[in-house]
């Protein structure tokens, strides 16, 4: 037993009520970072693409515009999600962490194939499909298996992944395209082939008919796995995750053209931004790993939210200071980050039998928000420079504050893994 007595995390038959942790199989602790190492394949594998755009497009022989096309394309198959969630519900997250596992090894797979834009395109594309099974099967997985009073613990935890695919998959990216341009392909194929048997070996399925072998609700009677419609909940936490991706897509889209324009950055300059913007999500993702459940996921949205806008008002007012336009851009991005992380935690609050679908939705929202509104900042920056791009963000976060007490009055009651109130 741990200090906290939730069972240890180590390989082996652990028998709790009336069922058994699997001979082959982990605690939440160590599911929960297995989780995180799976996901961080597909994030590192989509992360690193952006930043070495013009090598691949010399690869291919074609245009920057071109690959950014592929790429905005590619991006509109992350509405999957809505359907993904739906199948995790029925057949559970292991199989389908597996399955984007499997779509991330073959999408990289097939873009080192050859230097043609249509490999490109399709290997995106399917990048894209394996990111968003493992985030939906991930955050369902600790919806439904985790206990209530530590799942913002394990939520922040879990996404750590993504700033962490920008902090170490990245300089392990630019360390293969120095060899090859196939090198960061080949590079994130063998690590999703190696993690695959990992999650189905180790990973304890989703008990949305079973019950939590971890905290007593095995067994115990379950809400019947059929269709039920979301509630206005449920919703108000789409509305507020897609408001949080306009407010973000606003200024990722724009910051760099801005900081190059305004500032004279050049690549070295823009590489370091990155690893500073790397490090703000990762210390938002651990703040709050460690507040969310103490302070309650609408406190922390709320305080996320005043972050991110008072990053925007810095960035507005910094004139011609870099480090001040490049602190309020860092305060940005990790008020984003917290803001997110926080609506998510709300998401996987709801019951059993709709967190899946939900959280399937969420990313469905946020992909389409982030398709539209990368197209409506690039018209605006090239009309307005960063005012609008700016404005834009701050009306998206003013907007999540008004939709935050009609769901302080609706957030859910934490349940347990049967649904039952925590």
């Amino acid at each position: 037993m741990t200090g906290d007595g939730h069972h240890a995390t180590e390989i082996g038959p652990t028998q709790v009520g009336p069922t058994q942790v699997g001979p082959t199989q982990v605690g939440p602790a160590a599911a929960v970072a297995l989780l995180a190492v799976g996901r961080g394949i597909p994030n590192a594998a989509m992360r690193w693409i952006p930043l070495f755009l013009p090598i691949i497009a010399r690869s291919m022989d074609t245009s920057l515009g071109r690959c950014a096309a592929a790429m905005g394309v590619g991006e509109l198959f992350g509405m999957t999600a809505l359907v993904t969630g739906r199948l995790v519900h029925r057949q559970g997250s292991r199989r389908w962490f597996a399955v984007g596992l499997a779509a991330t090894a073959a999408g990289n797979a097939l873009g080192a194939t050859a230097p043609v834009l249509a490999a490109f395109a399709v290997g995106y594309a399917l990048l894209i499909i394996g990111q968003s099974c493992c985030n939906v099967s991930g955050q369902a997985w600790i919806g439904r298996n985790t206990p209530p009073d530590r799942r913002g613990r394990y939520l922040g935890a879990f996404e750590t992944s993504w700033a962490l695919a920008l902090l170490i998959g990245t300089p392990l990216a630019a360390g293969a395209v120095a060899l090859t341009w196939r090198g960061p392909y080949l590079l994130w194929t063998a690590a999703a082939a190696l993690v695959v048997l990992p999650i189905l070996r180790w990973l304890p399925e989703g008990p949305s008919e079973a019950g939590s072998p971890w905290d007593g609700s095995a067994g115990r009677p379950t809400e019947p796995p059929v269709a039920v419609g979301l509630p206005r909940s449920a919703w108000l936490t789409v509305a507020v995750s897609t408001l949080l991706m306009i407010a973000s897509v606003s200024i990722a889209v724009s910051c760099g053209a801005w900081l190059e324009s305004r500032f004279g950055f050049g690549a070295a300059s823009l590489g370091v931004v990155a690893f500073v913007l790397g490090s703000s999500e990762l210390v938002a993702s651990l703040t709050i790993a460690r507040v969310a459940d103490r302070w309650g996921a609408t406190r922390s949205l709320r305080t996320g939210v005043a972050v991110m806008l008072g990053g925007a008002a810095t960035m507005a007012i910094s004139g011609h200071a870099a480090v001040v336009a490049v602190a309020g851009l860092a305060l940005f991005i990790g008020g984003f980050e917290f803001s997110y992380i926080a609506t998510v935690a709300i998401a996987i609050r709801h019951r059993p039998a709709i967190v899946a679908r939900l959280v399937g939705t969420l990313s469905a929202g946020t992909t389409l928000a982030r398709a539209v509104f990368a197209a409506v900042t690039g018209w605006l920056y090239s009309t307005t420079g960063i005012a609008g791009p700016l404005t834009m963000a701050a009306a998206a976060g003013g907007a999540v504050l008004l939709v935050l007490p009609l769901l302080a009055r609706r957030e859910p009651t934490p349940t347990d893994h049967a649904g039952h109130p925590a």
